[in-house]
């Protein structure tokens, strides 16, 4: 989804993401717990209002959150409770899907 934001994706099964006529909103959060709202730092203080404010006038509530996996838990699970104070409905995770064992 987003390149240029360095961001090792942990590995888990899940179904593929959804088609949507609309660009996907991603929040990614580097291993240093920058946030980045599609490509645009954001100080972790601002987090709310910003992401309010870019939703306000899209009708669709739903946003990706890539974390890297190096990040203690407590940082994605805050910062999904941020997102969702700030009125998202439908928030995602993206991982990569898990290697293939050899048979």
């Amino acid at each position: 989804m987003e390149s240029g934001i360095p961001i090792q994706l942990p590995k888990a099964s899940s179904k593929a993401l959804p088609k949507s006529d609309q660009q996907p909103v991603t929040l990614n959060i580097t291993k240093d717990a920058r946030v980045y709202l599609n490509k645009d730092e954001i100080p972790t203080s601002e987090l709310r209002g910003r992401i309010s404010a870019f939703f306000k006038n899209r009708a669709e509530k739903e946003i990706f959150i890539r974390a890297d996996g190096a990040l203690p838990y407590a940082v994605v699970a805050q910062t999904m409770a941020t997102v969702k104070s700030a009125g998202i409905n439908k928030i995602g995770l993206v991982t990569l899907p898990p290697e293939e064992k050899a048979q």
